[in-house]
């Protein structure tokens, strides 16, 4: 069998070349299609994780062994399963072995300008940076150049360029003598200048978003042996440093000599100094950039440059382009997912003040409170808002602007479920429900994979794909200036908040004052607290009912009146503020008023002795006295052991005529309470 799919393969039989580049890369779990047009073949390699750019240097051989008859061009794409987007791409031209080696040199030979990169036109999506024939046979470049074009090394001025898993010459990169099989090995970090910020907040954040790539370089023994010598003298540095700072700690700090200081000055000199020896000046070369899988690198002696080929950006635009996977950008994926979030939690606050409007008030109340609102947000946010929008649009506002799509594998939109599913698996698993510090390593990982493995786990587990299009500088300056302003708001409403929360303690403080004030009968010092305590923001109904007490004990009844009023606009089913403003009402002799605030807070409590007690005191000043018999025995009623109501029910038999009840109550009154009778006395002057 595999004969005979190694003799379709070499009569140029697409589908039996894609049979065996399959069978080879079992192993990987990469899956293989090949289409021929002519003389060119198109193999589209697939598989979960994008395929390595060293398999088309595989595929590069094998091709070159079987020699597949009639095919004088090949082109390898590689695409992510979960993905329609083409990730790299590498072509070349295979030379038949019909044909003979011409030298480079004779303008006569058809064949060296068949082969010539220069004689053929460049696809779109090929990579020009491996556009070579299978035996090296490659036009000749201007100047003394060693190196072939398709090494996937140049020079750019003073800079080396390569591709990532490039094998640079065995000559010494410091010297450009023959490194005679010696090498440099070591990876190396590269951070974009706008991580400094990063850093400033992170250093593990700005390190782990960093940019990696192992090197290993030839140099001669002697350069060899010099950078060794200078890491090791970094970390010996380091080491002293390390001692010298802790060496004083032995010592008491009340006994510390004056040198000690100096001991530790020079320490923290040498922790400085160590590692950038050790990371810095004993490193050969350091990277300059990076962008997709190519690294420029710095620190290359001349003379080794000169041996390579010229970079040349415009021809060479194309591979960087291909290298640079177009459908993963983490960073517009953040801006819109940040800018989502704002226009969520404006939603949200709207929705809540109209629907939920105690949630708001409560919100700056204190710290728990304000974990709860940005709870409700994050739920709100992941089953109603952004699942609405990707089911029914694809896409939400901060995605539509800078032009993201969300899509099943399909190509048809997300259903409700799955929408709520993947916004759900994203604030767990990639925003840790924006608990800090967790949340930080969650984006962190989420950036990762997607770098790396081109899927992040809720699009790859749940069968979704985001494909991106190319973003205008205006749509990129409109978010950039909306998440500024939302974010400046963010920073206002910190402070504001944190000020909310110093005032309520400030508040609380001035409440609990005033009601021991109240209790011990103090009622100036009562509502002086209770003043400060609104002053600073306090506008609850029980410190505003207090504040009335406070007054009424004062014998301001207008400003106690005002108070209790306040304290039912907040809360209109507070009985004893009812009760209380009854109670002021009588004392303001406007009884009519009185007996309403009764009947009210009877409706709340309806069980309440007290109030049916004060209703029946204003009846009975009203002229109302079956009214108020009636009232006053509901009142004993509830309570049959209280002394005044009782003595409020002997008056008003009295008053009726009724004495010998109006005794018997009086008795009854006495019995509960013996020292009633002096209170009667001093009442009457006796």
């Amino acid at each position: 069998m595999e004969q005979t799919l190694k003799l379709a393969a070499k009569a140029g039989d697409p589908n039996a070349i894609a049979q065996l580049i399959a069978q080879a890369l079992r192993s990987k779990k990469i899956t293989a299609r090949a289409v021929r047009t002519d003389t060119k073949l198109v193999i589209l390699l697939s598989a979960e994780e994008t395929p390595a750019h060293s398999q088309a240097d595989f595929i590069k051989k094998g091709l070159a062994k079987i020699q597949p008859q009639g095919i004088k061009t090949v082109a390898v794409r590689a695409q992510n399963a979960s993905s329609t987007r083409i990730a790299w791409a590498k072509q070349w031209y295979l030379l038949q072995p019909t044909q003979s080696p011409q030298p480079h040199s004779s303008p006569a030979s058809p064949e060296a300008s068949t082969i010539a990169p220069s004689a053929q036109p460049i696809s779109r999506d090929q990579d020009v940076t491996s556009h070579s024939s299978a035996l090296g046979q490659i036009a000749p470049l201007a100047g003394d150049v060693a190196q072939p074009a398709d090494t996937g090394i140049w020079r750019d001025k003073n800079l080396l360029v390569m591709r990532r898993g490039a094998q640079l010459p065995d000559r010494c990169i410091k010297t450009n003598q023959p490194a005679q099989g010696k090498r440099y090995q070591a990876e190396l970090r590269w951070l974009p200048w706008w991580y400094i910020f990063l850093g400033a907040i992170s250093l593990f954040a700005a390190i782990f978003l960093s940019h990696r790539a192992t090197l290993s370089v030839g140099m001669t023994e002697r350069q060899l042996k010099k950078y060794k010598q200078s890491a090791f003298v970094g970390w010996i540095l380091t080491a002293l440093g390390v001692i010298l700072c802790i060496a004083p700690l032995a010592l008491p700090i009340d006994k510390y000599p004056e040198w000690v200081k100096w001991i530790l000055i020079l320490g923290l000199i040498l922790l400085l100094i160590g590692p950038v020896i050790s990371l810095i000046v004993a490193r050969p070369v350091s990277i300059a950039t990076i962008r997709g899988d190519f690294i420029w690198l710095r620190g290359v002696s001349k003379p080794y440059l000169n041996r390579l080929p010229e970079w040349q950006p415009a021809r060479q635009q194309q591979a960087i382009k291909a290298t640079v996977a177009q459908s993963i950008k983490p960073w517009h994926r953040w801006e819109a997912r940040l800018f989502d979030s704002f226009i969520s939690c404006l939603l949200a606050v709207v929705l809540l003040d109209i629907f939920w409007p105690s949630v708001i008030e409560l919100t700056f109340s204190n710290q728990a409170h304000d974990i709860a609102f940005t709870a409700i947000i994050l739920l709100l946010h992941a089953v109603l808002f952004e699942p609405i929008l990707l089911c029914s649009w694809g896409t939400t506002p901060g995605k539509a602007l800078l032009r993201i799509q969300v899509r099943q594998r399909n190509g048809q939109k997300l259903s409700y479920l799955q929408a709520v599913n993947r916004s759900l698996s994203v604030g767990v698993g990639g925003m840790a429900l924006g608990i800090h510090p967790i949340s930080l390593f969650t984006m962190l990982s989420g950036y990762r994979q997607l770098t790396t493995k081109g899927i992040t786990t809720w699009d790859r587990v749940g069968g979704f794909t985001v494909s991106h299009q190319k973003v205008s500088v205006l749509r990129r300056s409109v978010i950039a200036a909306l998440i500024g302003l939302f974010v400046f708001l963010g920073v206002v409403g910190t402070i504001v908040e944190e000020s909310g929360y110093a005032n309520h303690s400030i508040a609380q403080e001035s409440i609990v004052n005033g009601d021991n004030f109240l209790n011990a009968a103090q009622y100036q010092d009562a509502l002086e607290a209770y003043d400060d305590a609104i002053e600073i923001g306090a506008n609850d109904a029980v410190t505003w009912g207090n504040r009335g007490f406070a007054l009424h004990g004062l014998e301001q009844y207008e400003e106690a009146l005002i108070s209790y009023d306040k304290s039912i606009k907040i809360d209109a089913n507070d009985a004893l503020a009812w009760n209380a403003r009854g109670n002021v009402l009588s004392d303001l002799g406007r009884y009519e008023e009185a007996v309403a605030s009764y009947d009210r807070a009877i409706e709340l409590e309806p069980h309440n002795a007290f109030i049916w007690t004060h209703r029946g005191l204003a009846l009975g000043v009203l002229g109302k006295h079956e009214q108020a018999l009636a009232s006053l025995k509901t009142a004993l009623d509830q309570d049959r052991n209280d002394a005044f109501i009782w003595f409020a029910h002997s008056n008003l038999l009295y008053k009726m005529g009724k004495y010998a009840e109006a005794q018997s109550a009086y008795q009854r009154a006495i019995s509960l309470e013996p020292s009633l009778i002096d209170e009667i006395n001093k009442v009457n002057g006796l």
